[in-house]
C-alpha cells in the first residue's frame, strides 16, 4: 500500500500486509519510499524482476511524475531505487501499471502541454539504469470529437492473459465520456 502521510511531511509512504492462511493480515512497518511531499501514489507489481513499482508525483519537483522500484523480503520494503522523472512537465491523474517485457506504463496528464493524456513506458535494468520508451498521447474517440485531452479519472490494471496494460479515463474533449486502450 502507498500513501501520502499527512502526518509526517507529506512524505511518500509503502507498507506491505501478509494475508495468512485464515485471511489474517499483518502489516510490516512503513517505510518512507520518498523523504519529500508526493501525491497519487500508485503501486505496480514488475514480476519480471520481482519488484514493486511506484509511480507517484513528485509535488517538490514541480509536481512532474516520477518512479521508484524497490523489493520485498517477507513484510519488509528494501532496495529502494533512485528517482526515475517520468517526464519534465507539471502532471496530474497518474496511473501506472505493468505491461509486458518488464515495463511500467506510467499514464498521466501534462499541465504543461494544454492537459495532453500522456503514457510512457520505463524498466529498471541492473539496479541503475532507466530504459525509457518513446512517449504517446492518449488516444480519444476521433470518429466522435475526442483527443485524448484532458484525460482525468484515469484507471490502469494489468491483463496478464494478454499481456497488455488496460488505461480507463473520462475523455474531456469528448464530453468528459469514458473511454479504453490497451497497451503492450
Amino acid at each position: 500500500i502507498t500513501y501520502t502521510s499527512a502526518s509526517m511531511a507529506s512524505y511518500g509512504v509503502i507498507v506491505v500486509g501478509e494475508i495468512n492462511s485464515l485471511g489474517v493480515i499483518t502489516f510490516g512497518v512503513p517505510v518512507f519510499y520518498a523523504s519529500l511531499v508526493t501525491g497519487e501514489n500508485n503501486t505496480v507489481y514488475d514480476p519480471s524482476q520481482d519488484k514493486i513499482c511506484v509511480v507517484y508525483k513528485n509535488v517538490n519537483d514541480s509536481n512532474r511524475p516520477a518512479m521508484r522500484w524497490m523489493d520485498i523480503s517477507g513484510n519488509s520494503i528494501t532496495n529502494i531505487s533512485n528517482e526515475f522523472q517520468v517526464a519534465t512537465g507539471s502532471a496530474n491523474y497518474l496511473a501506472g501499471a505493468y505491461a509486458n517485457s518488464g515495463y511500467v506504463i506510467a499514464q498521466y496528464t501534462d499541465s504543461s502541454d494544454s492537459n495532453q493524456g500522456r503514457v510512457k513506458g520505463m524498466k529498471y535494468s541492473n539496479n541503475t539504469t532507466v530504459i525509457q520508451t518513446g512517449l504517446a498521447y492518449l488516444p480519444g474517440h476521433p470518429s466522435q470529437g475526442g483527443s485524448g485531452k484532458h484525460a482525468r479519472g484515469t484507471k490502469m490494471i494489468n491483463c496478464p492473459t494478454h499481456n497488455k496494460a488496460i488505461s480507463v479515463y473520462n475523455d474531456d474533449s469528448n464530453g468528459g465520456k469514458g473511454t479504453a486502450c490497451a497497451f503492450s
